[in-house]
């Protein structure tokens, strides 16, 4: 204190002030063939799509195994979701397609390192692999431009409300934790697109 310096953090405790989300960055049909167009590999396909046409998470993908997919049924339960959680979601046929032209393989991680076969990629890795796809297809061009591997779950959900499934449906899809976290892909990209629609043609100039 008699040096002019405190023995305490004044700010000490105080909760930081919420982050305002900013809205989501849905890509284009365009863009994510653009993005498929520049998968390196097989395996870089199904994971791509697995985000896309399933809404997976990076760490959904990563924890896949072959146990998971019912081959009959072409159906695939989610272990890995946040909070512990389970669902089980239809498998699309391009993903499946992609799913064969990659292999299933007899047991263990689906998706599987390029050096060995029998070990797991991370989700960091998975993150980090589909980031470098998009920057390849010119579609990440800068930090926080909204061009990362979320964006893929920002099209699965933005593309089904567009396509008439209720709320409830595409929180049960994505597995998100409440009803307000799938709200916020309604109001911020299809209510807005609607809103659009029902003002469009309005002049006042002469």
């Amino acid at each position: 204190l008699h040096e002019g310096h405190l023995t305490i953090d004044p700010p000490a405790g105080i909760a930081a002030p919420r982050v305002r989300l900013g809205p989501p960055r849905a890509l284009r049909a365009d863009e994510v063939a653009r993005v498929l167009d520049h998968c390196p590999n097989i395996r870089a396909r199904p994971i791509v799509l697995l985000m896309v046409q399933e809404g997976l998470r990076c760490c959904e993908v990563a924890g896949l195994d072959v146990d998971d997919i019912d081959t009959a049924a072409r159906t695939l339960l989610v272990r890995h979701g946040k909070g512990g959680r389970y669902r089980w979601l239809p498998i699309s046929d391009e993903t499946w397609t992609a799913i064969e032209e990659y292999g299933l393989g007899r047991s263990g991680p689906l998706v599987r390192s390029l050096l060995d076969d029998r070990s797991r990629i991370g989700a960091h890795s998975t993150a980090r692999r589909v980031a470098e796809i998009f920057t390849v297809a010119g579609l990440h061009r800068r930090a926080y431009d909204g061009r990362t591997a979320h964006a893929r779950r920002h099209t699965t959900a933005v593309d089904l409300l567009r396509s008439g499934a209720s709320v409830d449906q595409v929180r049960d899809f994505m597995g998100h934790s409440s009803i307000a976290v799938t709200d916020r892909y309604l109001r911020s990209t299809v209510r807005v697109d609607e809103l659009r629609a029902a003002s469009a043609g309005r002049m006042y100039a002469r």
